[in-house]
């Protein structure tokens, strides 16, 4: 597969997301305006990271490309891929299994939820990733779990959106706290996104990247 020169893993799901009114105790869906059309995108992104906290392992890759769609029927709900492109730890050449030399696809679903309640819109797309198995050298790595990242902007009508995939000083990924389409608060905890290495016990690791997204068609996350 030849990627467009066009992320996430990302996951470029942003032209939905749930939001938080104004008032704390007042919680609503989002809107995409126009609603009940079919939203589809593609993005693309410099330099992402993969760090395996336990260890110190890093994973980097130099860009990446990604494409998904939302349903106008279910436009919550998105799936994505995402093709990472000259991936490496060190000096090693990380490669999915059946993948292109240095490219590693990642796949899944994507839910858009709120974030941030302060400022009252704090849209965010939380990412579940199908297991993907690379190699580097001779270490298989195996990748699970969910990441959260930040959508911005809100209120804006445009085709143009970002996704910020984010760590801490410490390595720990950043946002870890989120409410659901029900106003329920979630926190991911640790292990959310979880490595392994030649089948050894899955630890937490945490994701870096930044993706521009462009849509089919001009919309706003409204509440």
């Amino acid at each position: 597969m030849q990627p467009k020169a066009a992320l996430a893993l990302t996951f470029a799901v942003v032209v939905v997301a749930l939001v938080m009114a104004t008032s704390a105790s007042a919680f609503e869906k989002a809107r995409v305006l126009p609603t009940g059309q079919l939203v589809t995108w593609t993005g693309e992104g410099g330099k992402s990271t993969l760090s395996i906290l336990s260890n110190g392992g890093t994973i980097e890759c130099e860009k990446s490309a990604s494409a998904g769609n939302f349903e106008a029927s279910d436009p919550e709900l998105g799936a994505f891929l995402i093709v990472l492109e000259k991936c490496k730890s060190g000096i090693a050449t990380c490669t999915g299994l059946g993948d292109v030399s240095g490219v590693i696809l990642v796949s899944g679903t994507a839910h858009l939820v709120v974030d941030v309640l302060e400022p009252p819109l704090g849209a965010g797309v939380l990412l579940l990733i199908s297991t993907v198995h690379f190699m580097c050298s001779v270490e298989l790595v195996e990748e699970s779990g969910e990441v959260l990242c930040l959508v911005k902007p809100a209120k804006t009508k445009t085709r143009q959106f970002e996704i910020v995939c984010e760590q801490t000083a410490n390595g720990d990924p950043k946002e870890t706290v989120y409410w659901n389409e029900a106003g329920t608060k979630t926190e991911m905890g640790e292990g959310k996104l979880l490595a392994s290495i030649n089948h050894g016990a899955g630890v937490m690791a945490a994701q870096v990247s930044k993706e521009a997204v462009l849509t089919n068609s001009e919309v706003t996350i409204d509440s």
